[in-house]
């Protein structure tokens, strides 16, 4: 039995652009709203956050299509053993794409970078006091990283060599 979960999903392209131009644009509404709420009147910090979490986005996307291929490979390489070489192939159902496993890398990426941007924010004069700060910044991380990964598993996030 294959234990990778793959979910297939047929999502047009026009939605799954919307979603990754509203999800960029949400992290940096994120990254302009946190340190105004968390260290006010530090330009400092508007500065560290404001591109985090799309710098979050990214790495994720590019990390989860690293799981892809990894995954992939795995898959193979067990198919090999079990059956001999070459592997059978799958055909796909028509035009529906199949949403690799991986998606769940968002969360602890967005969650580490808006973590550390938390620390640096958190020793600045004006904020509200480092163990707030950084609790503040590492919700916020887990809740786009949980937002990615949702988004991401159900197929409205295209994989990056879809582009």
């Amino acid at each position: 039995m294959n234990r990778v979960e793959t979910r297939q999903h047929e999502r047009p392209i026009a939605l799954q652009v919307v979603t990754l131009v509203a999800t960029f644009v949400g992290g940096l509404a994120l990254g302009n709203f946190l340190p105004q709420w968390l260290v006010p009147g530090s330009e400092t910090a508007i500065i560290i956050t404001f591109l985090l979490p799309p710098l979050a986005m990214i790495l994720g996307l590019q990390s989860w299509l690293g799981l892809a291929i990894l995954a992939a490979v795995v898959r193979l390489i067990g198919a090999a053993v079990r059956r001999g070489f070459p592997p059978e192939r799958r055909v796909g159902s028509g035009n529906a794409a199949v949403v690799p496993p991986g998606s769940f890398v968002f969360v602890p990426i967005s969650t580490a970078i808006l973590g550390f941007g938390g620390i640096f924010c958190g020793i600045l004069p004006a904020s509200e006091g480092f163990f707030a700060v950084v609790a503040g910044y590492l919700m916020a991380g887990a809740s786009y990283g949980t937002l990615l990964w949702i988004v991401a598993r159900e197929g409205y996030l295209p994989l990056p060599d879809d582009f």
